[in-house]
């Protein structure tokens, strides 16, 4: 999205809605002052609103979903830090009990309402109508979406100022690609190869936003005083068994993620005499937002090829793999599969 003039009337208030996008009331309200206020706006958009404006709509597309998707990893990252920092004896049970309090729609919902985000969210005419106020699920997704638009907008800076300089990251954020590198088409034969910008966008996101987070989240580590055993951190990084069991049409895929184990080892040897470790998991099939939105034949014919467990992956597993990793100092440079010991076949 472009940054600059071009959106700033979107700054002003909606003329189709009654409550205006008072920034300041938002900056009082959170602490902090956007340096690109588009990011707030984009929060601020509900899908429902884009139907009554031309201009919100071609500015913010997907209204504020893309950032709520964003918000809600970071945080769960924030909460998950905190609680590991605040309650240092507890097993994973309880601290995923903990977890499940503090990032649950109702609390967040409470939040919002708290800041003032009720009043100042664009919303369409029968959600801004509701009796009841606005809908809590519609509150808590805009509280990450805003959560997503200052990670943006300042970075692990942000983050760090509400929470202190993290001795843990993990990396879950990605995204998939399906096609032939060249094939024909069906119906006419025709020759095609696979965008370019669509293999460069995967590369991108999956291999070199992982890196570019690990890199940033390193070198705040280090201006940290080392702990017991000289531990200064732990970083968790995410590829996929399609690293090593690429199949048809995943070649983007696969070269994302086969760049995430591939450089695992170097960046655990780079890191080493700092005390920071990392550690790579590549799930199998797992229960992800992405994977829900499939049809449940799809979802069940996935569960079946699975040899035991045969069921999709729960993000609990995910989670205890990821604490395992964290909290055992000699876990350092390894890349785990996770996956119910499947091994994926040509499609």
């Amino acid at each position: 999205m472009a940054r600059g003039d071009p959106l700033q009337p979107l700054l002003q208030g909606d003329p189709l809605k009654p409550n205006d996008v008072d920034l300041a009331a938002l900056t009082n309200g959170i602490g902090h002052a956007f340096a690109h206020p588009e990011l707030a706006a984009e929060a601020l958009t509900h899908r429902s609103a884009l139907d009554r404006q031309a201009e919100l709509k071609a500015a913010f597309p997907h209204g504020n979903e893309r950032l709520e998707f964003l918000g809600d990893r970071v945080l769960s990252l924030a909460m998950a830090d905190l609680l590991l920092r605040r309650f240092p004896n507890e097993r994973e049970g309880g601290l995923a009990r903990r977890h499940a309090a503090l990032v649950r729609a109702e609390t967040l919902a409470a939040i919002a309402e708290a800041i003032g985000l009720g009043a100042i969210i664009r919303l369409g005419d029968s959600e801004r109508a509701q009796k009841t106020g606005v809908k809590a699920n519609i509150l808590a997704d805009a509280l990450e979406a805003l959560l997503g638009a200052i990670f943006l907008d300042a970075g692990f800076a942000a983050a760090r100022k509400v929470n202190g300089q993290e001795r843990i990251l993990v990396n879950c954020a990605g995204i998939g690609s399906a096609m032939k590198t060249a094939s024909r088409a069906k119906d006419t034969g025709a020759i095609k190869h696979f965008p370019l910008d669509i293999f460069n966008l995967t590369i991108q996101i999956n291999l070199v936003g992982t890196f570019r987070c690990v890199a940033k989240s390193a070198a705040g580590m280090l201006t940290l005083e080392p702990g017991e055993g000289g531990e200064r951190g732990a970083i968790v990084m995410t590829a996929s068994v399609a690293a090593e069991d690429g199949q048809v049409g995943q070649a983007a895929y696969s070269a994302s993620k086969g760049g995430v184990v591939g450089m695992t080892l170097p960046i655990a040897r780079d890191l080493a005499n700092e005390g920071i470790r990392i550690n790579t998991i590549l799930p199998g099939t797992f229960e992800t937002p992405l994977m829900l939105a499939a049809s449940e034949k799809v979802r069940e014919g996935l569960a079946a090829s699975v040899p035991f467990p045969k069921r999709l992956g729960n993000p609990e597993e995910y989670a205890s793999l990821a604490l395992e990793m964290i909290r055992n100092p000699y876990f350092n440079g390894e890349d785990v599969r996770l996956d119910g010991a499947i091994r994926m076949g040509l499609r």
